[in-house]
């Protein structure tokens, strides 16, 4: 039973990967300069919030480790669970250590939390609101950008009317990362996300974006 949990716990976290690889990444227009990406391992915070039609209010508080290499490919570990995103292979795992398990999702996780993924990258999608200037984070500067991105309403939710989501980034361009990023969505709250202790120009071993060998390889996430 408690091996079942574990796993279930890892195949619930699919919404979470969607938003972590859009944090992971690069998240400016299309015709802006992509700098060099540096190696970075830092802690990551997330609070997400969501209020429920009684009043009643969830709050769920995670703390991450985050690893990025040079290549954009990103390692999310937490106490039972790893997520790795290759964005050069164009692949994603769900580790789960306890079980010695891997779990392979496809490159577009949204595909299984039924909930498009966010890709401010992308203009066809994305409308820029707003510009909000310059500040300092965890003695990193950063520039703020907030982002409107609205799903059509007949879209594959099933959604009769628009929905509107809110992204406000704060984005370093010498770390080529979003620093801080709140997202608001009716679809499911308020989800924060924060890095602090950032490491920078670390030397990274490769075989963290890898499988371990003992690990047994599950294709569950296929819709």
């Amino acid at each position: 039973m408690a091996r079942e949990k574990t796993i279930g716990k890892a195949l619930n976290s699919i919404l979470f990967v969607s938003v972590v690889s859009f944090v992971g990444t690069v998240p400016v227009p299309a015709e802006s300069h992509k700098p060099r990406l540096s190696s970075v391992i830092a802690d990551m915070d997330t609070v997400r919030t969501h209020h429920l039609s009684d009043g009643t209010v969830l709050k769920q508080v995670q703390s991450w480790r985050f690893i990025r290499d040079a290549h954009g490919r990103t390692r999310i570990e937490q106490d039972d669970r790893v997520f790795i995103n290759d964005p050069v292979l164009k692949r994603i795992f769900v580790l789960v250590p306890a079980a010695r398990t891997a779990y392979k999702a496809a490159s577009d996780p949204s595909a299984h939390s039924g909930i498009p993924a966010p890709q401010p990258g992308n203009e066809s999608e994305m409308r820029l609101k707003a510009e909000l200037g310059q500040r300092t984070i965890e003695g990193i500067t950063v520039r703020g950008k907030e982002w409107v991105k609205t799903i059509p309403a007949n879209s594959r939710l099933g959604n009769d009317r628009p929905i509107e989501q809110t992204f406000t980034v704060w984005y370093s361009e010498q770390l080529a990362l979003a620093i801080r990023t709140t997202v608001h969505s009716p679809l499911f709250g308020v989800l924060e996300t924060s890095f602090r202790n950032i490491q920078t120009g670390v030397e990274i071993d490769s075989s963290l974006f890898d499988v371990p060998a003992d690990y047994k390889l599950v294709d569950r996430l296929t819709p």
